[in-house]
This record gives C-alpha cells, structure tokens and sequence, in this order.
C-alpha cells in the first residue's frame, strides 16, 4: 500500500499483487522480441512489431489503458538497459 513501509516478509511481492493492468503490460512486454544493436551488444528495448496485435488479443482497447502499457513498456526497458550498462561496468573493472 502506498505511504506505508514495506514489511520484509511480503517481499517480493507476486505478480498477482499486481493491478490488472500492470499484469496485462507485463505479459506483453514479455512477449515483446528484443532489440540488439549488432556489433556493440547494446540492448535497445523491445520492439513493438504486433504491439497492435497484442493490445487485441489481451483487450487493451482504450487510449488510457495503451498509453499505460506502453509507459510500462519503457520503464521495464529503462532499467533492463541500466542493469545490462552496470553489469558491463563491472565485468570491465574486473568485478
């Protein structure tokens, strides 16, 4: 719940304890295909190639609900990219 401290042992939490909507954006992000760039290894985020499709098959049918998904979509992309740059970061200092 929002304002509260979280508790450590409901952590981490379910996808479940999710709303809906996230749980909907979650599962087309997943379904989403990757997109590397070639010679660097550079993660770039998913490709939304079928997005249309998927917002079909799973009833994403209002503006606020796609609008929702995809800034899903780009937070999820955000931090994968971050992790994969620190993890990069580290194998190169040796870590």
């Amino acid at each position: 719940m929002l304002g509260t401290e979280p508790i450590e042992e409901e952590m981490p939490i379910d996808l479940e304890d999710l709303f809906y909507e996230t749980r909907v954006a979650i599962k087309i992000h997943s379904l989403l295909k990757d997109v590397w760039e070639g010679m660097n290894g550079v993660y770039l985020g998913k490709s939304l190639v079928g997005l249309d499709i998927l917002f079909s098959i799973y009833t994403v049918d209002t503006l606020p609900f796609k609008e929702y998904v995809l800034s899903i979509i780009n937070f999820v992309d955000y931090h994968i990219y971050k992790d994969i740059e620190r993890k990069k970061k580290q194998k190169a200092k040796g870590k």
